[in-house]
Formats: structure tokens, sequence, C-alpha cells
């Protein structure tokens, strides 16, 4: 059961770094690059909570730049697969 549980969630983290890709390393950080990434995480999580996919639930807690490397976006999110009992929380570095 813990496998299926990793499993889903390197699943998700893949999916999300696989589909933010094309919008990261060619534009300076800025709120507008930061609020466009978020409409797109948002997509994302709408595939990945739809009936009879990945997980139950999956929230988008934070999306920032990264105080330690500036050339780096943090998003933050918490996900709920089918199988654990709460969420688990993940920070993906774009």
């Amino acid at each position: 059961r813990s496998y299926s549980i990793t499993k889903a969630i390197d699943f998700v983290a893949k999916f999300h770094r696989t589909g933010l890709k094309p919008y990261t390393g060619n534009k300076n950080i800025t709120q507008a690059y930061l609020d466009s990434l978020a409409m797109i995480f948002q997509g994302q999580r709408a595939y990945l909570t739809r009936p009879g996919g990945t997980l139950q639930d999956e929230k988008l807690l934070s999306i920032e730049q990264s105080e330690t490397s500036p050339d780096t976006t943090e998003i933050k999110v918490s996900a709920k697969p089918y199988y654990a009992g709460d969420y688990i929380d993940m920070t993906l570095s774009v």
C-alpha cells in the first residue's frame, strides 16, 4: 500500500514538472510569471483530480521565487492520493 502511495506521488511530481518545463528557464521571475504558472498548475490539478484521476484532492499552498536560489521557482503542494488518509506535502523546484 505504501508503494502505491509513493508511486502516485512520484507520478504527480513528475507530471507537474514535465508540464511546467516549457515555461521555465526562458523568462524572468515576476509576479505575472508566477501567476501564469499558478494558472497552468490549476489546469494540471483539474486533470489529476478528475473522476478516475490519480488524486482525490490537491491544493496549491504557495508559488514563489526561491530565497536561496533566485533563478528557481518553488511550488508548494499538498496532495491527497486515494489510498492515504491525509494530505502529503511536497515542494517542486522548477
